[in-house]
């Protein structure tokens, strides 16, 4: 078949690289690039020219006033899932079709996102929490939307109806599966999971359970939706750490929009979001706050991971490498940093 996908900047897929800067459309030409080397031009049979309508109109819809929830974030999930199915193996462990709705999903799992968390829809009352109710209430809405973006630009028209419907399940389940919601239910299924469970029984009919007890499969136990889960929560895991604090700093600046929202309407302000608790905390407080996110949720759920596939080793490491070193960076640096964010 002829190979009409393919981007004119490939750029290898790397833990080091850090595109968070990059302007809009050279994030699409790395999209579009990982997409040919993932072989989405032959799985969907897709041209070059839909493709790129495609990525740059789901580019359009994510909020750019966004420090962290924006286009750039989903690209960067996009690289960490790339690395993790081409260089860490995961491809190889998955049908085509989950291949392909593993790279729609990372891409299109936070479009439209209002730069608002699940619980501030709720408690706000805004549209999307009226819509959507208070389960995955954005994941939902982003699920919804991808699936009318790939529609609208005949990315799937090519596939045939039954894979197609395949395709959108795995897509839609995926980005459910981002639902920090469900993080811990989620450990505690893989904790229950024989050991390199997806390293040599994948895809399974019906997961086993060590201890004896019936489990449901869930849309979680996936592994596209846990390597997405994976790459979207990956900013500890890349090759160092200053990577990681520029992320850290981006998601710092969401929650306190997030925090002057909620006091401006009223509502009860979440005190990790809440700029009079976290100003005064100054730097070693945010240093606190991400060692123990990183210790007690990221690095938690990269151990189970690795228990049932081995292969994401690697990104565990260094996860446990940039714990060490986040204390070592220049706090002059950090500092500035930090107090910016209160400007």
């Amino acid at each position: 078949m002829r190979q009409q996908l393919r981007g004119d900047h490939y750029v290898e897929q790397q833990l080091g690289l850090d595109i968070w800067d990059w302007p809009q459309d050279k994030l699409i030409a790395l999209s579009v690039d990982l997409a040919y080397r993932l072989g989405l031009h032959r799985i969907l049979a897709c041209s070059h020219h839909t493709f790129l309508r495609y990525c740059s109109a789901l580019a359009d819809r994510y909020v750019p006033s966004n420090t962290y929830h924006n286009f750039t974030h989903a690209t960067d999930v996009l690289l960490v899932l790339c690395h993790l199915l081409l260089e860490c193996g995961g491809a190889t462990r998955m049908t085509e079709l989950e291949v392909a709705a593993s790279y729609l999903a990372a891409q299109a799992h936070d479009v439209g996102h209002p730069g608002t968390n699940n619980q501030y829809q709720i408690a706000a009352k805004t549209p999307f929490g009226t819509k959507y109710g208070e389960h995955a209430t954005l994941e939902t809405y982003s699920a919804d939307l991808g699936q009318e973006l790939l529609e609208q630009y005949h990315v799937l028209s090519n596939v045939p109806a039954q894979d197609r419907s395949i395709l959108l399940s795995v897509f839609r389940s995926t980005i459910l599966g981002t639902d920090m919601a469900q993080h811990q239910a989620t450990c505690s299924a893989l904790q229950r999971l024989p050991t390199n469970f997806y390293t040599y029984n994948y895809p399974p009919k019906q997961p086993r359970l060590t201890n004896g007890d019936s489990f449901p499969t869930t849309h979680a136990l996936s592994l596209p939706a846990l390597l997405v889960h994976a790459a979207d929560i990956s900013g500890p895991s890349r090759t160092n750490v200053a990577i990681w604090l520029k992320r850290s700093l981006a998601v710092t600046r969401e929650f306190v929009h997030q925090g002057d929202r909620e006091r401006e309407n009223c509502l009860p302000v979440t005190a990790s979001f809440d700029r009079r608790v976290l100003q005064p905390e100054g730097l070693e407080g945010f240093q606190r706050r991400e060692i123990e996110f990183t210790s007690l949720v990221v690095l938690p759920y990269y151990l189970d991971l690795e228990r049932v596939w081995n292969a994401i080793r690697p990104l565990r490491v260094a996860i446990e490498t940039n714990l060490r070193e986040w204390r070592q960076l220049d706090k002059t640096n950090v500092t500035n940093l930090w107090i910016g964010i209160f400007a």
